[in-house]
């Protein structure tokens, strides 16, 4: 359990060994706030396993379960002792990063991708699909950057998958 050694039970995800959506929706958004609050930056980055359906449909829900929790073992060893990590729905991940922003954040994910595609996930290939806002290059509520984090998520998946979605703000035609 390493760095969730303090987390509620209740807060962890008993498939993928990542905190879960409970603790999002009760911590990770005041974390946000907080941070938004104290000018730090950091990126919020939405994650999706690509044609998740499929391996369901195909080998089944056993070994989609399988493909999750290894996923989430390759996310705790891939990301920063400091990374929020959440499975946040399905085959859907959530992972805040402080200290974070800019061109580091696209590299970050673009190395990230990189390493799925070579490792096999209880025997299959998979690839992601990534959306990343930034702090505050692209926004100062937490609303505002989720939603930009999900646009570039589906223009990611829109333009051919295994990618981050990296259209810049102004073509998203999202509020500021």
């Amino acid at each position: 359990m390493n760095r969730h050694n303090n987390i509620k039970l209740e807060y962890l995800d008993d498939l993928s060994g990542l905190l879960n959506r409970r603790y999002w929706r009760r911590e990770g958004k005041a974390l946000v706030n907080y941070l938004i609050s104290a000018g730090a930056p950091f990126t919020l980055a939405i994650v999706d396993i690509d044609h998740f359906k499929e391996i369901n449909d195909t080998y089944g829900h056993m070994k989609g379960d399988e493909v999750i929790a290894n996923f989430g073992i390759f996310l705790k060893e891939n990301m920063r002792p400091d990374d929020i990590v959440v499975r946040y729905g399905g085959d859907e991940f959530l992972i805040l990063q402080k200290g974070l922003s800019g061109e580091d954040a696209f590299l970050v994910w673009e190395n990230i991708i990189s390493k799925v595609s070579k490792k096999r996930f209880s025997g299959l290939n998979i690839t992601i699909s990534v959306g990343v806002a930034m702090y505050p290059d692209d926004g100062t509520t937490y609303e505002v950057l989720f939603l930009k984090a999900d646009e570039r998520l589906y223009l990611a998946k829109r333009t051919g998958r295994g990618r981050v979605g990296r259209e810049t703000v102004k073509k998203l035609h999202i509020p500021p």
